[in-house]
């Protein structure tokens, strides 16, 4: 759902119905799960602490159901070509970036949980703090075998192919499209790993840093909606 101001939106309606699984992408993008209800036309409304929007129609069209599932990172960790021997588990971040190293993150997530046989949408959703603002892009992993506790430069598992690229926000949520690769994994292993990193040659002081999955509160995610 888009629209404006809807910064801690706390409850959407489909026709005086509920709808579950809220997750606040920004101020102007809200993912739920719609209820169920027969094909036709209902009004939708958004509500935040400034009150309940104005209705706007949403057609239902007869059809599968769709599930939308938010999934926490399982395991997470960075490395750095700086400290190649050195494994970087146990504290609440995972970093991507300073002037004297490469550093590439490593976040591994669970589809096991995920209902469905197809993935129609799948957002990666890191929390980043950062002193500048960075390029950085997402990039596919063939193996899921890592653990965040023994992972290291020298023992890294390869990137594999760019699917996304984005700039690292200050303080803030960023929602990353990366529909095609999960899908394509969706019937595997049900482990999927992103790689993140800036590949351009290291040689600026930027502190680009992202909440891991010790954190209490933004730990990542990942937003999977599947038929």
């Amino acid at each position: 759902m888009t629209g404006t101001n809807l910064t801690g939106c706390s409850a959407v309606s489909f026709g005086g119905t509920a709808a579950t699984g809220i997750v606040v992408d920004s101020a102007t993008q809200v993912h739920c799960t719609s209820p169920a209800k027969t094909a036709g036309t209902i009004s939708v409304t958004a509500t935040t602490a400034n009150g309940t929007s104005n209705g706007v129609n949403y057609t239902y069209s007869a059809g599968g159901t769709s599930y939308t599932t938010t999934l926490m990172v399982a395991e997470d960790s960075f490395v750095s070509s700086a400290s190649a021997g050195t494994n970087y588990n146990g504290g609440s971040i995972v970093q991507q970036k300073n002037a004297a190293a490469n550093l590439q993150g490593y976040w591994k997530f669970n589809l096991a949980s995920v209902q469905g046989t197809t993935i129609t949408k799948a957002y990666f959703r890191p929390h980043y703090w950062t002193t500048g603002a960075c390029a950085l892009k997402v990039y596919s992993c063939a193996t899921d075998t890592w653990a965040e506790g023994t992972l290291t430069w020298n023992n890294k598992p390869a990137a594999g192919t760019s699917q996304a690229s984005f700039t690292s926000p200050n303080n803030n949520w960023i929602l990353i499209d990366v529909t095609s690769y999960v899908n394509a994994n969706f019937n595997g292993d049900k482990l999927i790993t992103f790689i993140v990193m800036d590949d351009s040659t290291p040689g600026y002081n930027i502190n680009v840093q992202a909440n891991g999955s010790q954190d209490a509160t933004n730990k990542a995610q990942l937003v999977v909606i599947s038929q």
